[in-house]
C-alpha cells in the first residue's frame, strides 16, 4: 500500500514514516518495487540509525531525504515526583538504592547483562534492580521473574512516572543500538522525570551527536560502549545527586520540540512544491 501511494501521488508531497522493524527490502522480490515507487518519495523519517542506512543502500534514497526522528514524551505526565512518595504508593524499599529497566523482557535489550551488573555493585551497595514492561509471552519472562524480585508486566501508562521517580537510575544496554530508536521512549521518559540514565542508544540519539561526553555526564547522562563501562558508569550514576537530565528532555524530547522540527521539513517541502502554506 505504501508503494502504491508513493506510485501515485506523485504530484503531492509525499512523507513516509517508518516505525521500525525490518525494510522489505531484505526481501528480493520487493526491492526492485521500492526502487521504482519510493525514489520519488520526497522524505523518510525513520525510527533508527539502522533502517536509515537500509534505506540508503537498498533503494538508492538520497541521505538528505532521509532522517532519524525520535518518538517524544508528554513532560507534563512524566516530571519529578518525591522518591519516597513513590516508593511507598508502589511499595517499593526505602533504604536501597534502585536501578529500573523499562521493556518487554527480552536478551536484545541487556536486560540478563543488567542482572549481572547489579548483582556485582550489591557488593558496594544495598542495590536492586526493578524490571517494569515485561509480558507472559516474553522468552525470557519466567526467567526475570525468577531472578528479579522487584519485576512487574505490563504497567498503566500513567502509573509510569511513580517507577522512574522510585529509581535512582535508568539503564538498558542494546546488543544492537542502530536498531533502537534513539535513545528509545523508556529512556525520555525517564530522563523527563529527572532521574539519571545509562545507555549505549544514546550513541545515535541527536544529544549523542551536538553534546561533548562531558556534557552529558555533567547532566547525568552516561553512554557505556561495554559493559565494564556499563557498570561503571551505573555506579556513578546511583550517587549523582545534581542530575539535570529533564532539561535534555524538555530541550530534545518533548512533543513540542519534536512537532517543530517535524513541521519545519513539512514547511521546507511544501513550499519547494509550490503550495501556499499560509
Amino acid at each position: 500500500m505504501t508503494y502504491a501511494i508513493a506510485s501515485k501521488f506523485r504530484d503531492k508531497v509525499v512523507v513516509i514514516q517508518d516505525h521500525g522493524g525490518r525494510l522489505s527490502g531484505y526481501m528480493s522480490i520487493w526491492i526492485p518495487l521500492g526502487i521504482c515507487s519510493l525514489r520519488n518519495t520526497d522524505f523518510f523519517f525513520t525510527v533508527s540509525e539502522k533502517l536509515r542506512k537500509e534505506l540508503i543502500k537498498y533503494i538508492g534514497i538520497n541521505p538528505s531525504r532521509v532522517k532519524v526522528q525520535t518518538m517524544g514524551v508528554d513532560t507534563e505526565l512524566f516530571r519529578p515526583i518525591s522518591r519516597d512518595k513513590c516508593r511507598e504508593v508502589l511499595g517499593l524499599p526505602l533504604d536501597k538504592y534502585l536501578v529500573i529497566y523499562v521493556g518487554r523482557f527480552y536478551d536484545f535489550k541487556g536486560l540478563p547483562l543488567l542482572i549481572k551488573v547489579v548483582r556485582r555493585l550489591k557488593a558496594k551497595y544495598d542495590v536492586e534492580l526493578v524490571a517494569v514492561g515485561g509480558h507472559q509471552s516474553d522468552p525470557l519472562f519466567t526467567y526475570i521473574k525468577r531472578k528479579i524480585p522487584y519485576s512487574f508486566e505490563y504497567v498503566w501508562h500513567e502509573l509510569m512516572p511513580y517507577y522512574y521517580n522510585a529509581s535512582d537510575a535508568f539503564a538498558w544496554f542494546w546488543k544492537d543500538v542502530r536498531y533502537g530508536a534513539p535513545g528509545g521512549v523508556s529512556l525520555m521518559e525517564a530522563m523527563s522525570c529527572n532521574i539519571p540514565v545509562v545507555s549505549n542508544t544514546l550513541i545515535h540519539s541527536r544529544i549523542g551527536k551536538e553534546l561533548s561526553k562531558e556534557e552529558l555526564e555533567e547532566k547525568g547522562c552516561y553512554i557505556p560502549r561495554n559493559v565494564q563501562e556499563l557498570e561503571a558508569f551505573i555506579e556513578r550514576a546511583l550517587t549523582k545527586d545534581d542530575c539535570m537530565t529533564r532539561d535534555l528532555a524538555e530541550r530534545y524530547f518533548s512533543w513540542d520540540a519534536i512537532i517543530a522540527n517535524t513541521w519545519s521539513i513539512y514547511k521546507k517541502l511544501l513550499e519547494i512544491k509550490g503550495f501556499d502554506i499560509r
